[in-house]
């Protein structure tokens, strides 16, 4: 999603019409993964001991923690500009 740029669609003509089809692209994966996360493998546990809510939840917690965890490890290996670095004498 992100070397995608939306204000493209919007401003049309060539730009445009190479973007719409990144965006479809994503959504039809985003979609797929989605409806595995949240209905398919929530239904599917139904048919064990573990209830739809359970495993729906646990998805949802589990999708949480990762994508902090990855925020985390992303912002830690790329300071923006004006970020206060410090050497190892300052420190």
């Amino acid at each position: 999603m992100q070397p995608i740029e939306f204000g493209k669609i919007l401003k049309g003509g060539s730009e445009g019409e190479t973007t719409l089809p990144q965006v479809r692209e994503f959504s039809a994966k985003a979609g797929r993964q989605v409806v595995k996360d949240y209905v398919a493998l929530p239904a599917l546990t139904s048919l064990s001991p573990a209830t739809y809510k359970s495993t729906l939840m646990a998805n949802v917690v589990a999708n949480v923690l990762r994508n902090i965890w990855a925020n985390a490890v992303i912002f830690c290996g790329h300071f923006p500009d004006g970020a206060e670095k410090f050497t190892k004498t300052e420190g």
